[in-house]
């Protein structure tokens, strides 16, 4: 539940330095927080107001993305507030700074620069000592075993009239078990340099501000394998430039030679496989746990998506 209506009295008591002098709401699809446009005598501002947030992760977060811009790295900049802290507890809010630009609009240098700055964001949170506690891996990621997806099974059979996402289900069974197997067989990848990730990467949480990539959006940053956002994200932004597998296969190979030229690491795109196939893998458990054994049809006008993604995945690495 939200409890904030900034005022500019609260912003300027709370955060001295930025002179605040008008507030407007932001309107956008995240139900989870609310977001307030603060403008300022020099720069302008987003309030960040979170229901259900974990203040002290937050905080650590706002830490880690401080340190990366003291080292030249391209992420939204927090502001400290009058306690010498990023996160409001009373609010479960924080400041970051407002960044005029354009997101990913498909060319090729913009690929490639974003490798770059992901490289390079890579390099500086492995240095970094604060440690995350993973509330991406939360229980309705987790892979379904053969039994689990043998009950879902029998549930679409038992309807006596199937929905389109039952039906894409049924018929797509057996590549979701196919693909749990491949991931289960090769989990010694998920060792492979582990460190913080971003973990969301995509063309929507990238700015490019003064034709540099700004990165957005920390929050599901995690201990993980780099080479996850590397394969999640270079496929993402490939399948924004094409639909073609051969298209989308050389631009994340565009984008795997462009991050190592900045980050020398013994990576081949081959690699890739096991990580892109995991993560769109959790993406699909989370929506059919949801459906199927907690009656809820949270994110499910994305399974059309991520089913396309997957068979995208094994087209690629064929």
């Amino acid at each position: 539940m939200f409890d904030l209506t900034p005022t500019i009295d609260y912003l300027n008591k709370n955060y001295p330095s930025i002179h605040a002098l008008k507030i407007y709401k932001i309107k956008h699809t995240n139900i989870n927080s609310k977001n307030f446009l603060v403008v300022s005598e020099h720069h302008n501002y987003v309030l960040r107001s979170f229901a259900n947030s974990d203040n002290q992760r937050m905080e650590k977060i706002c830490k880690i993305l401080s340190f990366c811009i003291r080292n030249n790295i391209n992420v939204i900049e927090p502001v400290m507030n009058k306690n010498n802290e990023f996160v409001d507890n009373k609010h479960s809010s924080y400041l970051i700074r407002f960044y005029e630009g354009d997101f990913f609009s498909g060319k090729e240098r913009q690929l490639t620069e974003f490798a770059k700055s992901v490289a390079l964001l890579h390099k500086v949170l492995k240095t970094i000592k604060i440690r995350l506690k993973n509330d991406y891996e939360q229980q309705y990621y987790k892979l379904l075993n053969e039994k689990e997806f043998e009950i879902i099974k029998n549930t679409i059979r038992r309807k006596s009239s199937l929905q389109t996402h039952d039906k894409l289900v049924y018929k797509n069974i057996r590549m979701l078990n196919d693909t749990t197997e491949f991931i289960e067989n090769n989990k010694n990848n998920d060792h492979k340099f582990v460190q913080l990730t971003h973990s969301d990467l995509h063309p929507k949480n990238v700015l490019y501000y003064r034709e540099k990539p700004v990165i957005l959006d920390f929050d599901t940053m995690r201990r993980s394998s780099l080479i996850d956002d590397i394969a999640f994200g270079s496929f993402r932004f490939s399948i924004f430039r094409s639909v073609k597998k051969f298209t989308i296969k050389n631009d994340m190979k565009k984008f795997l030679n462009s991050y190592l030229l900045s980050n020398n690491l013994k990576i081949e795109f081959e690699d890739e496989e096991y990580f892109l196939k995991k993560m769109i893998l959790k993406r699909i458990n989370y929506i059919l746990r949801n459906r199927y054994f907690h009656d809820s049809n949270l994110w499910i006008l994305d399974l059309q998506k991520h089913m396309t993604s997957l068979k995208l995945a094994y087209s690629i690495f064929k």
